[in-house]
């Protein structure tokens, strides 16, 4: 008991140095991470459609706000599978109904602190000790890609992978089967909650990780025991199984919008699913070798943080110049050489051999993203450096070469730092940016070779020694903050948060009541407002809109026809702009700033009837329908009885059998019904929906019901339960084993 009491007041000691390096986002309200337009113009949006969903009783399937509407769950990204974003999105919006900002800083902070202890039970789990275990997880939740990366749905898929390898290497440990199959149920849940995450990037490159993992545990068994590398083999493949099972809720939903999407890779064009990812977007999407100068100097980056700071750095290379037999030292040194090698895209052939063999490894474009399994391990190792270090006496200190080379390196640097920015000021380039960073990582330097000094003489104890460097990780990880995170009352980086809640905010606030009157309609944006999907915030559909993917028949008509004839025909009715782009546009509305509203009068209306099979299509693009019906041209009413995000109900008056058009894109997963009958839905253009209607009075349904979420939502369910089970059986049955 006593023991276990000793281990909890670490883990503490963990959670509260995470809480308090991230006190900007979670202990103050004046601070936020949404500063780039990827997070305010298409993230922070995906969020409100789905908080107000959750707040209204809805699990939101279908975001009918951008792009004329897309699969929520398909297109990954928004997240709504993940669930830990479900208690984000449950909970109560703002006073003026958007979600809130403190619950966004909130979660991320959980998130961090979610991956520290992942990195610490990793550590443990490796036999390293308590404080060295707090090191590796501070160092993985505040330091590298994991501490600087923006994107919430990248975040949420990486911080599974120390818990994965935990799990898996307690599986492979077992000398009971069943304990190493209950080991590989939650190892399998832990990769599945990576997949559910909304990004597919840093799950594929933890997949990697534990596949080398596996392969180098399975050689040594053969040499060893056949039957053992059988037994592994198989405790792999549940751990697969189940990690499908558990990700299903995402995969298919995903599986099935792909088939029927095209996405922007970095081409001019988008690609479908069938399309391989070229190689040279790779080469444009890996980390540049010259950014490895970062790796113990902050901001010497480019798209990919490759730091990790002198500390952990030093460390692990202790681990790894004095510890090479022991046996997680040579096995993670790999790893992190072989991710490195991966990270650095086209100048690897380990990533040319990836990327032409292994199915579906050109999707992971960024290969530069690979570097958080690079650091991950880099961690790892810093944590058996800091045990071998604390561990030997004052007198095996003292003879070891290594440590006599680190300190000349460490003070080296310094030195050599010290002497390029005495140079440079006497040449009058003083400035502080980029020098503070670079004076940073000096000052660490020398820090810690006066620790190393310290220690060697015993003047310095093993614990103290400890918090001497817990303390500079600490320092060195928390000079880049300022970088990532934002102060809501420095103008010149509230500049997209501005975009999102205040540039447009009168042009919306006209729509807002054109709205009013029950009418439904789309706006469109200029290139100059592109990239925020503002309409989300206020209920306001848009035609155009900031996204990775959309329908690809939509896309179609898009490409295909006038972009003026394709937005009359999508209800496209206003143009959101400082200047028109059309000569018959009306001004309705102009703010302060110069931003217009001008009015389409040519858009058409969300619904119409049509009496002809000219423009519809089965689901082949086989033309079905009647022939024209004389003196039934434009003859019929339509009106919205009711509306939510992934239902519509019409009701239709014609005197003439004809086809109602709804100017919506036609997708799979959408139900129609006729009077309460199931009717196939046509393509009206090759891309909206289309349904048959007598004549007469007749009420129109549309669902939004795809059998890819049910199932997968079952599939989903049946994986939790097993992890629940075998986390259970672990806990209470296996002492029968």
């Amino acid at each position: 008991m006593r023991s276990r009491l000793f281990g909890a007041r670490w883990i503490v000691l963990l959670i509260v140095l995470t809480t308090v390096f991230y006190w900007k986002l979670g202990l103050s309200n004046h601070f936020t991470f949404v500063n780039s337009p990827d997070i305010s113009g298409q993230v922070l949006p995906w969020y409100e459609v789905q908080a107000k969903a959750w707040n209204e009783g809805i699990f939101p399937l279908w975001d009918p706000y951008v792009w004329e509407g897309q699969s929520l769950l398909g297109q990954m990204q928004p997240g709504g599978a993940f669930p830990l974003n479900w208690p984000l999105f449950a909970a109560p919006l703002g006073s003026d109904g958007h979600i809130r900002y403190r619950f966004i800083h909130v979660q991320r902070v959980l998130i961090h602190l979610l991956a520290a202890l992942f990195a610490f039970a990793l550590a443990r789990e490796l036999g390293f000790s308590n404080i060295a275990a707090v090191l590796a997880g501070l160092a993985f939740t505040c330091g590298g890609w994991v501490g600087s990366v923006v994107w919430p749905q990248m975040l949420n898929g990486a911080i599974w992978l120390p818990l994965t390898l935990m799990l898996f290497h307690r599986a492979a440990r077992q000398a009971s089967m069943t304990r190493g199959l209950a080991y590989a149920v939650l190892c399998g849940g832990s990769i599945g909650m990576s997949l559910l995450s909304g990004h597919h990037q840093a799950p594929f490159f933890s997949l990697l990780a534990l596949g080398g993992i596996f392969l180098y545990l399975l050689i040594e068994r053969l040499r060893r025991d056949r039957m053992q590398a059988i037994s592994l083999t198989a405790l792999f493949g549940v751990t697969a199984v189940v990690s499908f099972v558990v990700a299903a809720l995402q995969l298919f939903p995903a599986y099935e919008y792909g088939a029927e999407a095209v996405r922007w890779v970095g081409l001019a064009d988008p690609v479908g699913r069938a399309d391989r990812v070229p190689f040279n977007v790779h080469h444009t999407l890996q980390m540049e070798l010259v950014t490895l100068l970062g790796t113990v100097t902050p901001q010497f980056h480019h798209r990919v943080s490759t730091f990790v700071g002198w500390t952990a750095m030093t460390l692990a290379l202790y681990a790894v110049a004095s510890s090479w037999k022991t046996r997680w030292v040579k096995v993670y040194a790999l790893l992190a050489i072989l991710a490195l090698s991966y990270a650095s895209g086209t100048y690897s052939l380990l990533h040319g051999l990836a990327h032409q063999l292994i199915p579906e490894a050109h999707t992971a474009r960024t290969p530069g993203y690979a570097i958080f399994v690079t650091q991950l391990a880099v961690f790892v190792l810093a944590a058996c450096g800091l045990d071998r270090l604390t561990k030997q006496s004052v007198q095996e200190l003292q003879n070891s070469a290594w440590i006599r080379r680190g300190q000349y390196l460490l003070v080296g640097y310094a030195a050599m730092t010290y002497t390029a920015l005495f140079l440079r000021a006497i040449w009058g380039h003083m400035e502080p940016d980029p020098a503070d960073n670079v004076v940073l990582s000096a000052v660490v330097a020398l820090i810690l070779a006066a620790c190393l000094q310290g220690l060697k003489t015993g003047e310095m104890t093993a614990k103290v020694f400890g918090g001497a460097v817990l303390a500079l990780l600490i320092a060195e990880m928390y000079g880049t903050q300022f970088y990532d995170i934002s102060d809501f009352d420095d103008a010149a980086r509230r500049t997209h948060i501005d975009n999102y809640e205040e540039r447009l905010k009168g042009p919306m606030a006209f729509l807002i009541d054109e709205a009013a009157s029950g009418e439904r309609f789309r706006y469109r944006t200029s290139l100059e407002f592109a990239m925020t999907n503002v309409g989300a915030r206020y209920g306001l559909e848009q035609s155009n809109g900031f996204l990775a993917s959309v329908n690809r028949d939509l896309h179609g008509m898009y490409s295909s026809m006038p972009l003026s004839e394709f937005y009359d025909l999508t209800n496209t009715k206003y143009f959101i702009a400082r200047e028109q782009d059309r000569p018959d546009q009306i001004v309705r509305y102009t703010s302060p700033t110069g931003i217009s509203v001008f009015e389409n009068p040519n858009a058409r209306p969300r619904t119409w009837m049509t009496y002809s099979n000219e423009f519809i299509s089965d689901a082949a693009g086989e033309t079905v329908g009647l022939e024209r019906v004389d003196g039934c041209e434009n003859v019929g009413a339509v009106s919205d009885t009711a509306w939510t995000i992934q239902t519509t109900s019409l009701e239709v008056e014609t005197d003439c059998d004809g086809y109602l058009v709804l100017a919506d894109p036609y997708f799979v997963g959408w139900i129609a019904t006729v009077d309460g009958v199931n009717t196939p839905i046509r393509r009206y253009r090759n891309g909206l929906r289309a349904v048959y209607v007598p004549a007469g009075e007749s009420i129109v349904e549309f669902r939004y019901e795809p059998n890819s979420v049910v199932w997968g939502a079952w599939f989903t369910g049946i994986g939790f339960l097993l992890c629940i089970g075998a986390g259970a059986w672990l806990k209470f049955g296996s002492s029968h084993d």
